[in-house]
């Protein structure tokens, strides 16, 4: 689809900063730039992100690369991980009380994907205290409460010209709940469990846990529409890459070095786990993740 718009100049649905990013591409007659800009934007914003707060680069990162909703999204929904990329970064102003900066990464943030526009959320998350019984209280009441939502928020979407997500309103995809859905809920819970825990450790594991609880939270109001709610819950479950090296704290240093190595070698398991389902899925005629596979690096077009 990108290469399309390149070569196309099939813009017109794109917000300001993704256009103006596009025709500077498509001034250089070369269309794989497109995705170089955006990818090494995503991966540099992460970079900083993680060294502002992370206590373990190394966790980060593979925190980063083994969920499917980070990076290997960032393989095909260029505008939308860049935008989270951006609202990870937003977490340092919002901390730091800096609104008018903040602002500012949001800003540009929603003029590269309108969607950024949640990112908003995280300034008064981050500021406002919540205590875990009443997290704890939201993250069950979401489990119920999507049917009332789509009974109402559908037909007001549909009656607006949202193109793309107009699109997957329309197709009435549902979806039946699939393993990383479980992952997802299993961590957020575990999460609020060791709430007081995380939180004698780091005092900003407050804030991580109340984000990527958040994120749970979306996913499960915005269920009935599965592809933008695991898009716009993953801007806040983007959070855990800070949270995964405090886990290992918990424990003795001797023990920590053990915790650290297993669990990476569990993430990397799942991730390869993960695209042998997506290759299988392929080969077998299954196409609604064909925006992962296959994959064509660039220098197979020059």
């Amino acid at each position: 689809m990108y290469k399309n718009a390149v070569l196309n100049a099939n813009i017109e649905r794109f917000e300001p900063l993704s256009k103006l990013i596009f025709i500077i591409c498509s001034a250089f007659n070369f269309y794989p730039l497109v995705f170089f800009v955006y990818g090494f934007s995503i991966l540099y914003l992460t970079k900083i992100a993680i060294e502002k707060y992370s206590s373990n680069y190394v966790i980060s990162w593979v925190v980063y690369i083994t969920f499917p909703f980070f990076f290997l999204a960032s393989l095909s929904t260029l505008r939308q991980s860049l935008t989270t990329s951006l609202i990870l970064y937003s977490f340092y102003f919002a901390f730091k009380k800096r609104i008018y900066p903040f602002f500012i990464i949001i800003l540009i943030s929603s003029l590269i994907h309108s969607s950024g526009i949640f990112g908003l959320l995280v300034y008064p998350i981050v500021n406002i205290k919540i205590k875990r019984n009443i997290l704890f209280i939201i993250t069950i009441v979401s489990f119920f409460i999507s049917p009332i939502i789509e009974n109402i928020i559908k037909p007001i979407l549909l009656s607006y010209n949202f193109n793309q997500l107009n699109f997957y309103l329309q197709n009435d995809i549902t979806e039946k709940s699939t393993i990383l859905q479980y992952i997802v809920y299993i961590i957020s819970i575990f999460n609020l469990l060791i709430y007081s825990r995380l939180k004698s450790i780091d005092q900003k594991a407050e804030n991580f846990i109340k984000l990527s609880t958040f994120g749970l939270i979306v996913y499960n109001v915005l269920s009935f529409e599965p592809n933008s709610a695991f898009r716009i819950g993953g801007f806040f479950l983007s959070f855990w890459i800070y949270l995964f090296p405090l886990y290992s704290k918990i424990f003795s240093y001797k023990n920590a070095k053990f915790f650290n190595f297993n669990i990476v070698l569990i993430l990397f398991l799942m991730f390869f786990l993960y695209l042998n389902i997506l290759v299988n899925a392929y080969l077998n005629g299954v196409l609604e993740k064909v925006g992962l596979l296959p994959y064509d690096f660039w220098f197979n077009n020059l």
